[in-house]
């Protein structure tokens, strides 16, 4: 499953959103956050992302 993938260029994560409502967990993140642009969960995901998938950059 491909949630996520981070554009070098831009540095920027590109969430998959039909396959991130799978997950029970990251679903309630999506609906907690109440902005039009869905600034804090992109950055909640974003860190998920980078910390611990074995595909991020960081890894």
């Amino acid at each position: 499953m491909n949630m996520f993938s981070y554009n070098s260029l831009t540095k920027q994560l590109e969430i998959n959103e039909p396959e991130i409502f799978l997950v029970k967990e990251f679903k309630d993140l999506v609906t907690r956050d109440k902005t039009k642009s869905k600034d804090r969960v992109t950055r909640e995901l974003s860190y998920i992302y980078l910390a611990l998938d074995w595909k991020s950059p960081y890894s």
